[in-house]
Parts: C-alpha cells; sequence; structure tokens
C-alpha cells in the first residue's frame, strides 16, 4: 500500500466540518438569480433589525409554528410587499404525533420603493393581543435595482 500523505483521522473530520460549515454560511444570507434578484432568508433571528433589498427581490421568512395548540403567526406588511407564497410544513419527526409544530413560511415580493415592513404576534386567533406576547419586526430598506 502506498501512502502519499500523514492525515489523521481528526484532521479529515476538522477539514470537513470548516467545508460544511462554510456551504452552510453560504446559505443563510442571500441567493442571486439570473435576472439580478435576489432570495433573501429572514429567520426569528432577524427581528428587530433593518435588512436592504431592491425591487424584484423575494423575502422568504421561516418562523416556527405550532397551530396544533392554537397559537399562529399572526403577519401584516405594508403595500411594497407582495404575498407570493404562504406554506405551513409540520416537523417531520412529529407529522403522525399531536402537539408537534413545525415551520410556516412566507415569501414575499418587494415591489416598491422605501421603508417597508413586516410585522407579526404569535398567538391564538380567538384570543386578544397583550404584551406578553412572541412578536416579530423586520424594517425593510428597498432601493430601485435600477441605479
Amino acid at each position: 500500500m502506498v501512502k502519499f500523505c500523514n492525515i489523521t483521522s481528526s484532521t479529515v473530520l476538522a477539514i470537513l466540518a470548516i467545508l460544511i460549515s462554510t456551504m452552510f454560511l453560504g446559505c443563510l444570507d442571500s441567493e442571486p438569480s439570473t435576472d439580478g434578484t435576489q432570495n433573501i432568508s429572514i429567520t426569528i433571528n432577524d427581528s428587530n433589525k433593518t435588512i436592504n433589498a431592491e425591487i424584484g427581490d423575494f423575502l422568504i421568512l421561516e418562523l416556527e409554528e405550532n397551530p396544533t395548540t392554537g397559537f399562529q403567526w399572526e403577519l401584516n406588511s405594508t403595500d411594497g410587499l407582495v404575498l407570493v407564497n404562504d406554506t405551513y410544513i409540520p416537523d417531520k419527526d412529529g407529522e403522525d404525533k399531536v402537539g408537534v409544530g413545525g415551520t410556516h413560511t412566507w415569501t414575499f415580493k418587494v415591489s416598491d420603493t422605501g421603508n417597508q415592513q413586516i410585522r407579526g404576534v404569535y398567538k391564538r386567533p380567538w384570543e386578544n393581543v397583550n404584551g406578553d406576547g412572541k412578536r416579530f419586526n423586520l424594517n425593510i430598506e428597498v432601493q430601485n435595482n435600477e441605479n
């Protein structure tokens, strides 16, 4: 057997971990499309932040939700954001179990410049909003991509 180099299994694992984390981090921000627009991924970690976008970009908001307990996200957005998709997917581990949540995904197309917003509150539809509920707030500064 010919030995080309002296690499330990821990070195291989470290290199593999770096490669995987680099690939994962590259998926978190935004992905340019062939027409110059971006798909911008947004999570609960982006709440209370301001992001930049251009007309034609897609904002993909993913929030954990558990409608089996009655709790759902109630979202509102400004007129410059057009909702093009609204999907709930239960967690795979709990598809056959009661009380298991999932991920709610909304896709918005950016259609107007200026300050746009997405606001949400996590609540049961039959209950009033109070100060204790989980909230999501995002400001989007939109520029015209023809500059």
